[in-house]
């Protein structure tokens, strides 16, 4: 029995309507895309977010994946940031605001997000799903546009890039790995079954929330148990099923033929500084930066460093 069989006996999984985040309408901001089936003809305003804050959903079948446009001034060109694996945007908004200030930032999420609108009971989270979901958003666009990825969001881009009809004028992989490295307790998790980890998550939230190094998976737990559900802990488990065995072919990276930049960190077991150095040699006339670890990457610094490069 498959992982998703076992989560649709344990009736984890409900069908769910789908709501935008804002009933009323908002007047867009200048978009260029076409009218397409793939995506919601509609955008709407986030009340959470200033005037110049826009979220809306792509879709992409069983998924809406969440964008959030950030736009402090017209006439500039679009730039496309995918960000690393179940990232949360305050992370990523000084990094964000930065680059904003230059461009017209779109921050794409992928599928294994907390903001994205599920919409089926079989959702897949593998790599080529997501640079599908990706390769589908890029293609709606008319005009050029940089494109900035961090980490798994780096891999998606490259396992993306043959499926691009139209390329991006620059590319900027931040922490880029060949083989993904995950925790030795998310590790854990495809070896148990649905019904363990349901039966199990209270007990595992009052071991972990006293633990340190595992504060993220303790506030996964918390939230699904506050609810009432294992969902989303359920969610993680397949994402990282799915994930757990990405191992980068260097001939897909060679395939790369645009200017391109790679923002590395020196210290840091997720990302191996030896990974991104061979990453760079693959990619012809690529160039490098490296920080100290990969939080320095995600402050202004980053952004800064990329302004730098791409002027």
């Amino acid at each position: 029995m498959n992982f998703i069989q076992q989560i649709q006996e344990n009736s984890f999984f409900q069908r769910t309507q789908i709501y935008p985040i804002q009933q009323t309408l908002a007047a867009p901001l200048t978009l260029s895309y076409p009218s397409s089936v793939n995506m919601l003809n509609d955008y709407y305003s986030d009340p959470n977010e200033g005037k110049d804050r826009y979220t809306f959903f792509f879709q992409n079948g069983e998924v809406g994946n969440r964008v959030i446009r950030f736009q402090t001034r017209h006439e500039v060109e679009d730039l496309v940031f995918v960000p690393n694996w179940r990232a949360e945007i305050q992370q990523w908004t000084p990094f964000i605001e930065k680059l904003s200030e230059n461009h017209s930032v779109e921050y794409f999420e992928s599928r294994e997000k907390s903001g994205t609108q599920y919409k089926a009971d079989e959702i897949s989270f593998d790599i080529d799903t997501l640079a599908d979901d990706l390769a589908n958003y890029l293609n709606q666009r008319q005009e050029d546009y940089h494109l900035v990825g961090a980490s798994l969001g780096a891999t998606t881009i490259i396992k993306a890039w043959s499926k691009l009809d139209r390329k991006p004028k620059s590319l900027t992989l931040i922490c880029p790995f060949l083989q993904l490295k995950m925790p030795t307790y998310l590790q854990l998790l495809p070896l148990l079954g649905s019904g363990i980890v349901s039966k199990a998550a209270p007990l595992a939230y009052r071991l972990l929330k006293h633990t340190n190094p595992l504060q993220s998976l303790s506030k996964v737990l918390r939230k699904d148990l506050e609810n009432g559900s294992t969902q989303k802990l359920l969610r993680l488990k397949a994402s990282v099923e799915s994930l757990i065995s990405i191992n980068l072919d260097i001939n897909e990276i060679k395939e790369i033929d645009c200017p391109s930049f790679i923002l590395y960190a020196l210290n840091d077991k997720k990302h191996m500084a030896a990974e991104a150095e061979a990453i760079q040699q693959a990619i012809a006339g690529a160039q490098s930066l490296a920080f100290e670890d990969f939080s320095k990457v995600q402050e202004q610094e980053g952004a800064l460093a990329i302004e730098a490069w791409m002027n």
